[in-house]
């Protein structure tokens, strides 16, 4: 089954694909970005067999651009959870695409923070949560982030960083939008 066909050109590609169930409703809802710079919701109705025409989210992530200033996007990659309560929650990374890992004229992935956006109408509309774990000398350029709802109802994010100390960072909020704890590094999952 073909998910999403957009134009083929080689400098738009379609990444970081993350599909959520829906045990509400049934529906599966997908995120992906195009190109690093624009976010795209669509939903399948049909247990993912096909899926409606994507709309374009991105507009949900400029306020993360009061606090920082990015130029390259992306949700998950991985998966986004819904909660118990029926919130779709799906991690994201962003950058100000200051690096040069990719050549020169091109938007790097570093330097790199985390934040999160969720629903809770099902998909019908999206919002921009807290930042998680920010880019600081302790948890340098965290990026790549899994999701989990713990047995207590709280949310557990587990990030990427490329710090010195190879440990995942975690974090944890009472509601996978708002209120994480700080940052810290867990020993017992390397990086």
């Amino acid at each position: 089954v073909v998910v999403n066909h957009m134009d083929y050109r080689p400098d738009r590609p379609t990444n970081n694909f993350i599909c959520i169930p829906d045990r509400v409703t049934g529906d599966v809802h997908a995120l992906f970005c195009s190109s690093y710079e624009r976010v795209y919701y669509m939903k399948s109705q049909d247990d993912g067999k096909s899926f409606g025409d994507p709309t374009d989210i991105t507009a949900v992530f400029a306020p993360f651009r009061t606090e920082y200033q990015w130029r390259v996007i992306a949700v998950g990659p991985g998966h986004g959870i819904q909660l118990d309560n029926g919130c779709l929650v799906a991690p994201l990374w962003m950058s100000t695409g200051g690096g040069r890992e990719f050549g020169p004229g091109k938007l790097g992935h570093r330097p790199s923070e985390t934040a999160v956006v969720y629903s809770d109408d099902h998909g019908a509309t999206w919002i921009a949560g807290d930042f998680v774990v920010r880019n600081e000398e302790r948890f340098h350029n965290p990026s790549e982030t899994v999701a989990v709802q713990l047995s207590d109802g709280r949310v557990l994010f587990n990030t990427r960083t490329e710090s010195e100390t190879h440990r995942r960072v975690i974090t944890l909020s009472p509601d996978g939008a708002a209120n994480w704890s700080p940052p810290q590094f867990d020993d017992n999952l390397v990086e």
